[in-house]
């Protein structure tokens, strides 16, 4: 049970939290929930980096162009440009923040031994 959370970023249509308890992000936006590993959260910036890079100026900016598939083969995220966008500045600024975050810790740590 997720209780002991980090809302790392935030946005008119969706929040970024890192779970202590599960180590993991939750990525809310829109009208979906996911939950995501680092290295996931890692493959969606990527992704998504390489998808505004080869669609900008192409798709209008309404038009469901991105396609992220989760863990269920049956579900697909589906994005506009301008949703892509949004999500993608919380998912650069959630990674920014959990690794100073993570510095910080480990530095810590590094302190006390």
């Amino acid at each position: 049970m997720c209780r002991k959370y980090e809302t790392l970023a935030k946005s008119k249509n969706g929040i970024i939290q890192w779970c202590y308890a599960c180590e993991s992000f939750h990525l809310g936006f829109g009208t979906f929930h996911v939950s995501l590993s680092t290295e996931q959260m890692h493959g969606m910036k990527a992704e998504m980096d390489f998808q505004l890079e080869d669609k900008m100026g192409k798709v209008a900016e309404n038009e469901k162009f991105f396609f992220f598939t989760t863990e269920s083969e049956y579900v697909k995220l589906a994005f506009t440009l301008n949703e892509i966008k949004e999500c993608h500045s919380m998912i650069s600024e959630s990674l920014w923040l959990f690794n100073t975050l993570s510095l910080i810790s480990s530095e810590e740590n590094e302190e006390l031994d």
